[in-house]
């Protein structure tokens, strides 16, 4: 194209999109945490050609919560460190599923809140 059309196209809205830092075969699941405290966070986690990461915010302030982990590890338990904007910083232990599609765990941040996560669209086992 050329430069005036590209520039025509930005101009009304249309132009070529920017990469939204995922692509067409990445998994995208939602991920919510209720804190003991009574603070929720949601966001979501991505997987992505054996890397995957997550991020949450929350409900009262601006908080974004964020990690990664490593989609090789198969183990049906795992704990993922997390690092919050607002300093704190603390680990999840999370249960996946069989299918891998859906997850269920604990969350203990280093101010000593707890709380509890799901991923995807889980049932907890009672």
């Amino acid at each position: 194209m050329t430069a005036s059309i590209l520039r025509a196209l930005k101009n009304a809205g249309a132009g070529p999109q920017k990469p939204q830092g995922r692509r067409q075969d990445d998994i995208v699941l939602p991920v919510s945490a209720k804190m003991d405290s009574g603070e929720t966070f949601k966001g979501s986690t991505i997987a992505s050609h054996g890397n995957g990461r997550f991020a949450v915010q929350s409900s009262r302030r601006s908080v974004k919560c964020s990690g990664t982990y490593d989609l090789r590890d198969r183990r049906p338990t795992v704990i993922l460190p997390v690092k919050c904007s607002d300093g704190r910083t603390g680990k999840i232990e999370v249960t996946r599923a069989p299918d891998l599609m859906s997850a269920w765990g604990k969350v203990k941040l280093s101010d000593g809140s707890t709380g509890r996560l799901t991923v995807g669209s889980v049932r907890t086992p009672l």
